[in-house]
């Protein structure tokens, strides 16, 4: 299973090493991709947009800063779904996309 992950923040790139050091195939992505380097270092892929996340992996896990920047990226991303013909998910914290598919 590929697990893309969005948001390298003090918490988000700890549960990311987490999924790497468990073996799992891993692309990240963050507005900062400095702050990517050392899961990069450790194996990950980059992906230069949430919606290159949502072609190319089965599942995407978010850790964003708040309700805003989920809804940011969930939109973003449910756009590059219906494009790709993958389903899009919103997890508890996040509202899902506000424009019709």
């Amino acid at each position: 299973m590929k697990i893309g992950f969005i948001g390298l923040g003090n918490v988000g790139a700890k549960l990311a090493g987490s999924l790497l050091r468990n073996g799992h195939d891993l692309t990240v992505r963050d507005l900062d991709r400095t702050a990517a380097r050392p899961i990069l270092a450790q194996g990950a892929k980059w992906a230069g947009s949430p919606a290159e996340i949502a072609a190319n992996c089965d599942l995407i896990i978010t850790c964003l800063p708040s309700p805003a920047a989920c809804a940011e990226v969930m939109e973003a991303t449910a756009t590059a779904s219906s494009q790709a013909s993958v389903p899009a998910r919103s997890g508890p914290r996040c509202r899902p996309p506000t424009r019709p598919r």
